[in-house]
C-alpha cells in the first residue's frame, strides 16, 4: 500500500464514481479501477459494493477511508513543517558556559544534529564577572544567580581531592579531616565559584591549611597539582582530570558539592532557547 494509492482511493470513496474521480484526478478510469483492485487484493477484502455500474463504499471501505484521511493529513503536515524549517533563517543562540566543563560540548553537538537550523555563539568564562551582558543562556555554578533568575538545576556533582600519585596522601584510599591539617593546598581565586566553595568548605572543617599558590584557572591548577606543588579540589563530573597524573580521593564524613545550573537570561525566550533548555535539562538529569 502506497500513499499515492490512498490518495486515489480517498477521492474515489468521496465521489463513489470512477468517472468523476477520473476527472478530478486527471487519471484514466481504468487505472483507478486497477488501483482499487490492487488494494482489495492486498487486504483480501472488498472495499466497495458494486451495484451495476455504480459503486458504494462498504464497511471495509469506510475503515480504510478513515485511516487514509489521517495518513494523508500526516504526510501533508510533515511536508509543510519540513518546508517551513528549510525556509526559516538560522537562529544563533548566545551561550555563556563554564570554562571547566567536559560534558556540555558533546551534548551541544548532539543538540545541533537534531536542530541543524540553530547555531551557537559560545563564550567561555571562569568567574561570574566574565559573563557577557548580552547572552541568551548561561551554564554556571552560582547559587545566587540561580535563585534570582529563571534557572534550572541540571545536576549536582561532588568535588574530590586531587593530588600527585607521589603525594603522601595518595597512599590512603580515604582521607580524614585531620590528615589535611598539614597538607598544602592550591586554590582558585574567590571570584571563582569553586574557589569560594573551597574557602567555605575549609571553614566548615575548621581548617586553615597552608596555601602554596592561588591559580587563576583550572588548567594551571591541574598542572601544578600534577607537578606535586600541593593538593586541590576537582569537580568529579565536569573537569577533565589527567588519568595518570592526578589521583582523586574523598574525605571521610565530609563532602564538598556544587550545583550546575542553566539560566535563561533572555526575558522573552524564543522557541530555539526553549528547545535547548528542554533538551539540555532532560539529558543532564537523565545522566
Amino acid at each position: 500500500m502506497e500513499l499515492r494509492q490512498l490518495s486515489y482511493f480517498k477521492i474515489i470513496a468521496e465521489t463513489e464514481n470512477f468517472s468523476e474521480a477520473s476527472r478530478k484526478l486527471n487519471i484514466s478510469q481504468p487505472y483507478l479501477s486497477h488501483t482499487v483492485r490492487t488494494l482489495e487484493e492486498e487486504f483480501g477484502i472488498s472495499l466497495f459494493d458494486r451495484i451495476g455500474r455504480k459503486i458504494r463504499l462498504n464497511a471495509n471501505g469506510r475503515i480504510l477511508y478513515r485511516y487514509a484521511v489521517r495518513m494523508l493529513q500526516l504526510e501533508h503536515d510533515a511536508t509543510e513543517e519540513l518546508q517551513n524549517a528549510k525556509k526559516s533563517p538560522c537562529r544563533t543562540l548566545k551561550l555563556a558556559m563554564l570554562n571547566t566543563t567536559k560534558l556540555f560540548p558533546e551534548l551541544i553537538a548532539k543538540f545541533c544534529e537534531e536542530y541543524p537550523q540553530i547555531k551557537f555563539s559560545i563564550t567561555r568564562f571562569t568567574s561570574m564577572e566574565e559573563i557577557p551582558d548580552e547572552c541568551d543562556l548561561i551554564i554556571h555554578t552560582s547559587d545566587s544567580l540561580a535563585s534570582s533568575s529563571n534557572s534550572f538545576q541540571l545536576f549536582e556533582e561532588e568535588c574530590l581531592l586531587g593530588m600527585s600519585p607521589n603525594h603522601f596522601l595518595a597512599k590512603a584510599q580515604s582521607i580524614t579531616r585531620d590528615m589535611l591539617v598539614n597538607a598544602t593546598f592550591l586554590i582558585l581565586p574567590p571570584e571563582n565559584t569553586l574557589g569560594e566553595l573551597t574557602r567555605q568548605f575549609f571553614k566548615q572543617l575548621k581548617l586553615t591549611p597552608p596555601v602554596s599558590m592561588q591559580c587563576d584557572n583550572q588548567q594551571t591548577l591541574a598542572a601544578f597539582v600534577e607537578a606535586g606543588m600541593g593538593i586541590a579540589f576537582f569537580p568529579s563530573l565536569t573537569w577533565k582530570v589527567p588519568d595518570q597524573g592526578i589521583v582523586l580521593r574523598n574525605i571521610q564524613n565530609h563532602t564538598l558539592k556544587r550545583n550546575i545550573y542553566l539560566t535563561v537570561a533572555d526575558s522573552t525566550p524564543s522557541d530555539s532557547i526553549l528547545a535547548f533548555q528542554k533538551y539540555i535539562t532532560a539529558n543532564t538529569q537523565r545522566s
